[in-house]
C-alpha cells in the first residue's frame, strides 16, 4: 500500500487557515482531520478533478458547510495536488479563503467607551434577579461574543 506525503505551497498560511476553520467551521475541520486526510495519506483522492498537468493532478474537495456560513459565503472547499511520480500530496488552501480567514481574527470588537457601557447595561439586565434562569441560558447561549469581548468588559468593571 503507499503512502502518499504531505506538501504545502504555503505551509504558515495554510495552517493559519486550519486553525480559523477548526474556529468557524468545526464540522468540516472534524472531517478534514479525520476523513480526509487518512484518505489521502493512502492515496485514496476524493473530490473532483479541476486540472491535470502530466502527472500533476489537482482536486477541490467540498467540505461540510454550516448552512448560514453556506448562503454567506459559499461551500467551504480544500484544494490540493496530486503528484503520482513522487508520491506526495500538496496542500495549497480552503475558499473561501478571505472569509475563513477575515470571520476569526484577533481583533477586539469594543472601540469606544459607549460600547463597553451598553454591554455593562446588558450583562446587568441578564443577570438581575427579575430574569429567569432558562432565558438567561438562552440569552447567554445566543449571544456570539468573542472571549476578547468579555475580557474587555471584565477589564472595564475591575477599573
Amino acid at each position: 500500500m503507499e503512502e502518499y506525503v504531505f506538501d504545502y505551497k504555503n505551509e504558515k498560511k495554510f495552517k493559519k487557515l486550519e486553525k480559523d476553520l477548526k474556529k468557524c467551521n468545526p464540522l468540516a475541520f472534524k472531517k478534514l482531520y479525520f476523513e480526509v486526510y487518512p484518505k489521502l495519506k493512502a492515496g485514496e483522492f476524493i473530490g473532483h478533478v479541476v486540472k491535470e498537468e502530466g502527472n500533476i493532478m489537482e482536486y477541490v474537495l467540498d467540505l461540510p458547510t454550516d448552512a448560514l456560513f453556506a448562503k454567506t459565503y459559499g461551500e467551504v472547499k480544500l484544494h490540493y495536488e496530486v503528484d503520482e511520480d513522487s508520491e506526495s500530496v500538496t496542500l495549497i488552501t480552503f475558499s473561501p479563503e478571505d472569509a475563513i480567514s477575515e470571520q476569526y481574527q484577533s481583533k477586539p470588537f469594543l472601540t469606544t467607551d459607549e460600547d463597553l457601557e451598553f454591554i455593562k447595561r446588558l450583562l446587568d439586565i441578564v443577570n438581575s434577579k427579575n430574569v429567569k434562569k432558562d432565558v438567561k441560558k438562552d440569552f447567554l447561549y445566543h449571544c456570539e461574543v468573542k472571549t476578547s469581548l468579555f475580557e474587555a468588559i471584565k477589564d472595564q468593571m475591575k477599573k
